[in-house]
């Protein structure tokens, strides 16, 4: 790391720190800025303490205590099925949350469990070193790159499909902004990973889940599987410039992804009830998992 002299301009620092941020396609830097060591390079030596090399990688981008991906996947992160998992969470109270079961006890750098490493960059189509605004929300699951749509207040109230009424009374307001590293799945897969598959993508970015599977640019095909978020085509925007059901759907399709279960194959979007068993209409947003197309029959008897 470079040092700094006492008369070091703020905006040299800046730029020392985070090489073109001055640059189009990112935001400037606000507020008191902490460089700090996240993790080991070469990437190889986060997982140095096992008895050997994950024989599957795990990709989680968004963790705000809810439905943790170590807790859903907890039998993959043995020794047994060799599983490693990386999470990407930029809210620094959620991150150190993930930290905090080592307790009193020396903890590894970044370790989130024996198997699983936490990370506190936003997940975009952004160059290595870049920063973001980040807009924290009132329930601070809300949270997103994106701003939250203008006329959400008064549009979702006349949507065919209605949020629920606290999403527009605690949810789509803007508490807080603040300046997150951010990094994209190219660079993590392609660069610190050196290119390895990853079997599972799973995505909770509020309104940005389909930029996270852009940013893995030309290493789109190292990943089989992904669960996102979507909206329901019928119900209001909830963030500015996101995508409907149907707008994901043909991006995943244009990058090589089907949906996994195969009684959504022929209309993701169009289903009208719950195929899971029950009979009533889906809600305005839901999860849908995706496979590479080529491994799709794979699949046929899973769900």
């Amino acid at each position: 790391m470079a040092h700094f002299r006492r008369n070091v301009p703020l905006a040299a620092f800046v730029s020392a720190l985070w090489p073109g941020a001055s640059g189009s396609n990112m935001d400037p830097p606000q507020g008191l800025m902490a460089p700090v060591q996240v993790a080991h390079l070469p990437f190889e030596r986060n997982w140095a303490h096992l008895p050997e090399d994950p024989r599957h990688l795990f990709i989680e981008v968004g963790a705000n205590g809810f439905e943790l991906e170590r807790d859903d996947i907890g039998a993959l992160l043995e020794d047994g099925p060799g599983g490693f998992l990386l999470t990407f969470e930029p809210l620094l109270d959620k991150y150190s949350s993930l930290l905090a079961r080592q307790g009193l006890s020396y903890g590894p750098l970044g370790l989130q469990h024996r198997r699983g490493l936490a990370l506190p960059f936003a997940v975009d189509e952004c160059e290595a070193g870049a920063v973001r605004t980040f807009q924290v929300a009132h329930v601070d699951g809300c949270s997103s790159l994106r701003n939250f749509a203008d006329d959400f207040s008064s549009a979702w109230q006349t949507a065919d499909v209605r949020w629920n009424p606290w999403v527009a009374k605690s949810c789509a307001q803007i508490r807080d902004r603040r300046t997150v590293p951010c990094v994209s799945l190219g660079e993590v897969v392609g660069t610190w990973l050196g290119g390895r598959r990853i079997a599972r993508l799973k995505i909770d970015a509020q309104g940005s889940d389909l930029d996270v599977v852009r940013s893995l640019g030309r290493f789109v095909d190292r990943v089989l599987f992904v669960h996102l978020e979507m909206v329901n085509d019928g119900a209001a925007r909830l963030y500015q410039g996101a995508l409907g059901c149907r707008g994901i759907v043909g991006a995943m399709r244009a990058m090589g992804f089907v949906p996994a279960d195969n009684r959504l194959a022929r209309g993701v979007c169009n289903v009208s009830f719950d195929v899971w068993g029950g009979t009533s209409k889906r809600g305005a947003e839901f999860n849908v998992d995706f496979v590479r197309r080529e491994y799709r029959l794979l699949w046929r008897g899973v769900f």
